[in-house]
């Protein structure tokens, strides 16, 4: 007899029912953040990246990490706020959290790394979508640790790489709309 496969709502409803999720709590200005370890590839002292011209202000620049191109980005400005962005002559973050996902490899750069913190409780939806890239909270004691989604911080970061497309930039050449 095969062995069905379950759906991905039943996968996702087991998941959210195991007894242990780990995530790596980290600072990012002055709230506390946690990222799912799975994705944590390693934790990196910072070094200086080149900077891109013409690159979003969140992306600090690129590193060569054994062989690959790695954007090392700011997360503040894809959570709401501000920050050091463009001040990439001097540390403005002492940590680089290494992500890998899917076949992507992303540098994110953080205050400080704290712990690795095992969530016993599931975490509860992060409630209305606000464009930041937080999948949900995860309860802590006293307190709610937003839980940073890695895919939908590169949505976010590749949605400040693309400049919107205007019907006015449409220009009329030889007869024949270009774009």
């Amino acid at each position: 007899m095969p062995i069905a496969n379950p759906s991905p709502a039943a996968a996702a409803a087991s998941a959210a029912r195991s007894p242990v999720h780990e995530v790596l709590s980290l600072t990012i200005g002055d709230a506390a953040y946690g990222i799912d370890v799975g994705c944590v590839q390693e934790i990196r002292a910072w070094e200086r990246p080149t900077r891109l011209t013409h690159a979003p202000a969140c992306v600090l620049g690129v590193i060569n990490l054994r062989g690959a191109i790695v954007p090392i980005v700011d997360p503040r400005p894809l959570l709401g706020g501000t920050g050091p962005a463009a001040a990439t002559s001097r540390p403005p973050t002492p940590v680089v959290v290494m992500l890998g996902i899917g076949r992507r490899t992303l540098g994110l750069a953080v205050d400080a790394v704290s712990d690795v913190l095992p969530l016993t409780e599931p975490a509860a939806a992060a409630g209305p979508p606000t464009g930041a890239p937080v999948r949900a909270l995860a309860p802590l004691g006293e307190r709610l640790l937003p839980l940073l989604d890695g895919e939908a911080l590169l949505v976010a970061l590749d949605a400040s790489a693309v400049p919107p497309v205007s019907t006015a930039s449409h220009q009329r050449v030889g007869g024949s709309s270009r774009i």
